[in-house]
């Protein structure tokens, strides 16, 4: 199999077929568990009907992933509607993961005869059912018995070394939820439980909660509930393009892991481990599962604030002040690391070190002059400052931020003493500002961009 053929492979039927699988697992399985918590509450009971319904028993939990899949597959009429069965049979054989496999061989067996005949509406569903019944009774028990010893191991693992496996589990399981596969659908078919659960749940949220509140200031409050709430997976295409931005949060779920497990002793079950704050079914199903197993309401729900919310916003917030944090003006100081004479920082030395890091630019430019003891402003790409071969690099690696300038050449805003004229400021700034515009035009017809 070709390269390309084995990433549309793994694009089609592990990324796509994941993510609609977790659509179906949230339309019914994670569904049933907020409505049965929303029946907890006194005058709501006579919802807990369709918490029963909705159940880990039920095949209607397999019926909505076959749907789910099918319909992400781009299946035909009768091939979804067949994968309910499907669905169905291989969850009742092999849970999550027997619906899952039953499934994406049915519907591609279904489709190598939907339209084909002019039987269709009998041979397609036929096909896809038969086919599907067959791997469900034969083939998804045992697929379903080694994941499950898969996720055994995980848990037990989590136990005997809470330290490291907290570490590993939040920022793989969180990592996972921002990538476009589905964290909950993993965890529900390794049955990740108790403190692995937990650290999974921490690690999620971390990446959710940390993404809302280092983006607010470019994305504001809608992108803040749609991060924190809905999905990390919003910052993918920004990942791709700057996979430094991926630091903060992934670290915050590398410090909050061992914390869940060792101080916090938190617990859940794999309904909520790879969900995070979305929708609030992390900490509902944390809640559940902690209160079931004798936890005091009122000290779990501060727990649940701190480590879920509170924690992942500071911690994320803080490392990424520390990435942003103001870096000075390299070419106007000394580089006490050099032999004396001490020789003024090199600017492209600086920006070499640190452009991973780059958010934003800010330009001024200058000579040294006096043999050091003084410097010149020039206008952008004439001094000593490097900036051309600055912005050339940077827009090479696709920089696509903001470019403010601040000339010095009329005035020095920083020294009050030096006064002129406010029309002498307007023109150097317009001509500044001319030049800067062509000289990234000239950069950038330079580099065909």
């Amino acid at each position: 199999m070709s390269g390309d053929r084995l990433k549309g492979f793994f694009k089609k039927y592990i990324v796509d077929a994941l993510s609609h699988m977790a659509l179906g697992l949230f339309c019914s399985l994670i569904l049933g568990l907020i409505i049965g918590q929303i029946a907890k509450i006194p005058g709501l009971d006579f919802l807990q009907f369709i918490s029963d319904a909705l159940s880990a028993t039920s095949p209607l939990v397999g019926a909505c992933i076959g749907l789910a899949i099918a319909h992400g597959l781009e299946c035909a009429p009768l091939v979804i509607i067949s994968s309910a069965v499907t669905g169905a049979l291989g969850y009742e054989f092999g849970g999550p993961v027997g619906a899952y496999v039953s499934v994406i061989i049915a519907s591609k067996i279904g489709m190598l005869v939907s339209k084909k005949t002019p039987v269709d509406i009998i041979l397609t569903p036929l096909v896809t059912t038969l086919v599907g019944g067959l791997i469900a009774k034969y083939c998804c028990s045992s697929v379903y018995d080694f994941m499950i010893y898969l996720g055994s191991l995980v848990n037990e693992a989590t136990k005997l070394n809470p330290f490291l496996m907290g570490i590993t589990v939040s920022v793989l399981v969180g990592c996972a939820l921002t990538l476009p596969i589905s964290s909950a659908a993993i965890c529900i078919m390794l049955g990740i439980d108790g403190l692995a659960a937990g650290a999974a749940t921490v690690g999620c949220c971390a990446q959710m909660i940390g993404f809302a509140v280092i983006s607010y200031r470019d994305n504001g409050i809608g992108g803040f509930v749609s991060q924190g709430l809905g999905t990390s997976m919003l910052q993918i295409g920004n990942i791709v393009k700057k996979p430094i931005i991926w630091l903060a949060p992934t670290l915050t779920a590398a410090i909050l892991g061992p914390l869940s497990t060792m101080v916090f002793k938190m617990t859940n079950n794999y309904l909520g481990a790879g969900m995070g704050t979305s929708g609030l079914v992390g900490p509902l199903a944390t809640f559940a599962s902690m209160t079931q197993a004798g936890a005091t309401p009122g000290l779990l729900i501060t727990k649940i604030a701190i480590l879920h919310f509170i924690a992942p916003a500071i911690i994320a917030l803080f490392i990424h002040f520390l990435m942003r944090k103001n870096t000075g003006n390299p070419v106007f100081n000394r580089d006490f690391t050099k032999n004396p004479p001490y020789p003024f920082q090199s600017s492209w030395e600086f920006y070499s070190a640190v452009r991973d890091y780059v958010d934003y630019i800010h330009i001024k430019d200058c000579k040294q002059v006096n043999n050091g003891t003084g410097t010149e402003y020039q206008y952008p790409g004439e001094g000593d400052g490097d900036v051309r071969r600055v912005l050339k690099d940077a827009f090479e690696r696709g920089y696509d931020g903001g470019i403010s300038i601040e000339p010095h050449l009329a005035l020095v805003f920083h020294d009050s003493d030096n006064e002129n004229h406010d029309e002498k400021m307007m023109r150097t700034y317009l001509e500044y500002g001319r030049r800067i515009e062509k000289l990234v035009a000239e950069i950038k017809q330079e580099i065909g961009k």
